[in-house]
This record gives C-alpha cells, structure tokens and sequence, in this order.
C-alpha cells in the first residue's frame, strides 16, 4: 500500500507508516484476554516520536470454533505525524498540571 497525502499545512512533518497487531480470545464466550485497540498504533507512532496517527486503516479476522473458542486480530495501520513546533514554543516549558490535592482543595 501506498500513501500519497496532499495538504496544506506547515505545521506537521510525516515520519513514516506505523503497523500494530492485536489479539483478543474467547474460551467458551465466559473467559476472554486479549487486546484488539487503537492504542498499541498510537504507542508505535509515540516511539517513532510522533504526536499522532492519521490515515488508520483497520483490517480485521475472526475465527470462531462453535461455542468453545473464538479469536478475533486486528491490524492496524496509518501513517505517523509530528506536530513541527517554533523556536519559542520548543524552548518553553508548560505550566505545570494541578495535582489531585490541589484540585481537592479549590473545589471545597
């Protein structure tokens, strides 16, 4: 698969395609593990440094052996942004997030 992205924007830099695959199982449809979500795309976008995932594809099996086993895998794919960040927005730091007991106190 190919991707030919066109926009008119200077604020995001493409870093590349991302892939993840999940799994998730079901034994007798009482006990099931497993993960089939969006996040294990977005944890391979953040480790090729990316701010997000645009473009997401999702192909999806099923497999289901009458009552007593079922597996369902997912793959997902997109394509990995970075928001291009100034100077100035790079060299500032945030103000820090209130922490829970501040946030308890002012609501009292």
């Amino acid at each position: 698969m190919s991707y030919r992205i066109l926009f008119d924007r200077n604020d995001i830099e493409l870093l590349g395609k991302v892939e993840a695959t999940s799994s998730s199982s079901w034994y007798f449809f009482f006990v099931s593990t497993g993960d089939s979500g969006y996040a294990r795309l977005m944890e391979e976008a953040l480790a090729t440094g990316g701010d997000g995932v645009m473009n997401v594809t999702v192909d999806t099996r099923y497999k289901s052996y009458f009552l007593f086993y079922a597996k369902v895998t997912t793959k997902l794919s997109g394509m990995a942004y970075r928001y291009v960040r100034t100077e100035a927005e790079s060299s500032a730091s945030p103000e820090p997030a209130p922490s829970r007991k501040e946030i308890e106190q002012t609501t009292e």
